[in-house]
């Protein structure tokens, strides 16, 4: 069976290429070549030799139950490969080439010679965005470490407690990490607790501050089991969770559940920045740009103006933070809009006078609009914004009854 990774890299065991087993330590089977690497290229040559490298054998190198493995690029052609068993996980580092450049035989990632998480645990890992890794392992907690290219062991020999349960009853499992976009990772994993069974994750940053912990993201009702929980960062600090639930009772199912959070572990909700332009004249149908974090099609979005609404029609989700659309200002009343987005008839968020509608001023750009009257009260100026034809557009919040410029339009 293959192991794709990053569509670059292949795993395998003892001589069977590209194929992952458990040793049997019973028979010959592995009292030669345990854990080996192969980096494939897009035409499918091997670039590390017929055989790959291999990272750990025997003798040399005594590593019981050694079943798990994990490999990662590292952003320059190279890899990092982990293994774990006899309480211990251990890292080695390929360069482009296929040559390892930690010590041989690897360094251990976790020190932890107590059976206190190390043992029948997998570890994953993934990168950290700077050349380096991430890697978490569960138990009776969430372990953490970060690993720089150097093998150097950022969060100490010992690594951080992400997360813990309490009591004998209780353990996570099925770990699953990836960079958060921030220089940080996140994590889910399945948490078992005297029967019943739940999805948990978490975030952490690059210097070991858990930034949200231990969030229970869905809980299995009452006999029914999680499997194969998977997190995929979003890169600005969020992530998407999927998992399986499994119904082993009549009638026997499986489904699959997918959820989203935000960069504070919570349902992303949308966030408003701006409009380009942010003004124009009545009667205007004009193409425009919205800015804001969490956006897609899903939302509607529209100005109002009491008593009126202009929707913003024919949306491009262009990413998450960038949308596109029309605005129609046929009938609109002159003055300031507030941009609204909405979903199922509810509102989600709102940016106040994100929009002016008015007319030509004949006043310069940088004429003050009211006057200083008090040391708090420092006057208010307009907002210019200008179309395709030159013609310049404004709105403004006044904060004195009495203006500067008599040709402004009152709006």
């Amino acid at each position: 069976s293959l192991l794709f990774v990053y569509s670059s890299f292949f795993f395998f065991k003892q001589k069977t290429a590209y194929e992952i087993y458990q040793c049997d330590w019973s028979s010959d089977v592995c009292s030669s070549d345990l854990i080996g690497a192969q980096r494939i290229d897009s035409t499918g040559n091997a670039l590390w030799g017929p055989d790959g490298h291999m990272v750990w054998k025997q003798p040399g190198f005594w590593h019981t139950a050694a079943y798990h493995a994990r490999i990662v690029d590292d952003g320059a052609g190279g890899a990092y490969v982990i293994t774990s068993g006899g309480l211990r996980t251990y890292g080695q580092h390929l360069n482009s080439s296929g040559s390892e450049t930690w010590a041989a035989n690897g360094i251990v990632l976790q020190a932890t010679d107590t059976a206190t998480w190390a043992v029948d645990t997998e570890p994953e890992i993934c990168r950290d965005g700077g050349g380096g890794l991430f890697l978490v392992q569960t138990r009776n907690h969430v372990y953490a470490q970060h690993v720089d290219i150097n093998g150097s062991l950022l969060f100490g020999s010992a690594g951080i407690i992400a997360a813990s349960v309490s009591g004998t009853t209780e353990y996570f499992s099925g770990a699953s990490i990836d960079e958060d976009g921030f220089g940080g990772a996140v994590v889910g994993w399945h948490r078992w607790d005297n029967g019943a069974e739940s999805v948990g994750g978490l975030r952490f940053d690059g210097f070991g501050t858990v930034l949200w912990n231990d969030k229970q993201l869905f809980d299995a009702p009452g006999g029914d089991e999680i499997q194969a929980v998977q997190v995929v960062g979003d890169d600005v600090g969020g992530a998407q969770y999927v998992w399986k639930r499994h119904v082993p009772d009549p009638p026997r199912k499986d489904d699959v559940y997918a959820l989203g959070v935000n960069a504070q572990g919570l349902p992303p909700e949308p966030v408003l920045y701006g409009l380009v332009p942010d003004a124009a004249q009545p009667g205007d149908v004009i193409p425009a740009l919205l800015f804001g974090d969490y956006l897609d099609d899903t939302y509607g979005y529209e100005l109002r103006h009491n008593p009126g609404t202009v929707p913003f029609t024919g949306l491009t989700a262009f990413n998450p933070g960038l949308v596109g659309g029309w605005f129609d200002f046929s009938g609109a009343a002159t003055g300031a809009w507030d941009l609204y987005a909405t979903l199922g008839g509810s509102d989600r968020a709102t940016l106040a006078d994100a929009f002016g509608v008015g007319l030509p001023p004949s006043c310069p750009d940088d004429e003050w609009l009211a006057p200083r009257t008090t040391a708090a009260n420092f006057g208010s100026r307009r907002k210019m914004a200008f179309d395709s034809g030159g013609n310049s557009y404004f709105s403004f919040t006044a904060s004195s009854s009495s203006r500067q410029c008599s040709n402004v339009p009152n709006v």
